[in-house]
């Protein structure tokens, strides 16, 4: 069977073939000696097995996280800047509320060798004296919160408990449970 292209092919037992006077040759290339091409092998280091130690991690700075395998400077940063604008962590599991720090599954496993001093006391805001840009920099309270309460203590007067924050509207009753160890009256 022949099929009518720019190149006459000839189709037998099923393949494709060029006719031989369209055919080029192509040279061959030379032998390259094994040798020469690869000089050495390649050494295989045998894998290290760190041993974690137990660390603060509201005490860590960003070189001591920087050990643990997954978490690179950026990420230590991250997690450095997010403990200052919250005041500290209470929990662990605070690390994976930043939309910023995103740890590796790999690396989770320093979580279990991370500790929180049972004695730690984060940085305090106190509600009846902060503006609204520094209560609106903690990222637990948005800038519309902020607003919501700074405008209700001018209104109303200073705050005589931290459960005066549910008379807020937007105050939704999770966001107030996650501000109250941040939160002082004074």
């Amino acid at each position: 069977m022949i099929l009518p292209t720019r190149r006459r092919l000839i189709v037998s037992c099923a393949t494709w073939e060029f006719p031989k006077e369209n055919r080029k040759e192509y040279p061959r290339e030379k032998k390259i000696d094994s040798v020469k091409r690869f000089p050495q092998k390649r050494k295989v280091f045998p894998r290290r097995k760190f041993q974690l130690k137990k660390f603060d991690l509201n005490l860590a700075d960003t070189t001591q996280l920087k050990t643990i395998y997954g978490i690179g400077p950026v990420i230590a940063k991250r997690i450095i800047t997010y403990r200052t604008n919250l005041g500290g962590f209470i929990l662990k599991d605070q690390l994976y509320e930043n939309m910023g720090i995103r740890i590796p599954r790999w690396s989770s496993a320093w979580l279990i060798k991370s500790v929180i001093a049972p004695d730690f006391t984060p940085n305090k805001l106190a509600i009846n004296r902060c503006s609204e840009q520094e209560l609106a920099h903690h990222p637990y309270v948005r800038t519309k919160l902020a607003r919501a309460i700074v405008n209700y203590r001018f209104q109303h007067g200073n705050f005589a408990s931290i459960d005066d924050l549910k008379k807020i509207e937007i105050m939704e009753e999770k966001i107030l449970l996650r501000i109250k160890p941040y939160i002082t009256l004074d």
